[in-house]
């Protein structure tokens, strides 16, 4: 069993909703984690679902297994492009490959970068105070190392 015949599993299952695959991971213990979501969240009763489905599809090919389905979670970093679509206008942190460190609002979504609203202070020359000063960096996904949402409660 690996997580590419686990992956095929789940996107035959999935493949007739709103579902998208975040990631399958497939441990060599025989622990397999399946994070999906959707545009407007996953509930506890689509994955109870979807691992009844899938344990059915999964169990005449192995024996011993253990099987975890869920969401992402909010402290998990976004994986996939979908899940970018999803947090339009929501807080993020963007980590670049190269270590600079982006907070703002994920404003835009394209193929291949990602636009965000920042807010930096700049302290123009000859001023005594800094002033807010409104950015709007373009990141392309290759130099995205992590992307995370800010929850504010």
């Amino acid at each position: 069993m690996n997580a590419n015949s686990v992956q095929q599993a789940v996107e035959q299952i999935i493949e007739n909703s709103d579902l998208f695959i975040v990631q399958v991971a497939v441990s060599a213990s025989g622990r397999i984690v399946v994070e999906l979501d959707k545009d407007h969240g996953i509930t506890i009763d689509e994955c109870v679902e979807i691992s009844r489905r899938l344990h059915e599809a999964l169990s005449p090919e192995i024996d011993d297994y253990q099987l975890e389905v869920s969401s992402p979670g909010l402290t998990a970093p976004l994986r996939v492009y979908r899940q970018y679509l999803k947090h339009i206008g929501d807080e993020v942190e963007v980590v670049t490959t190269s270590g600079v460190r982006y907070k703002g609002t994920l404003q835009q979504v394209e193929t291949g970068q990602i636009t965000l609203k920042t807010l930096r202070k700049v302290k123009a020359e000859g001023q005594k105070k800094a002033s807010l000063e409104v950015q709007e960096p373009v990141i392309p996904f290759s130099d995205i190392k992590s992307t995370k949402l800010i929850v504010n409660f």
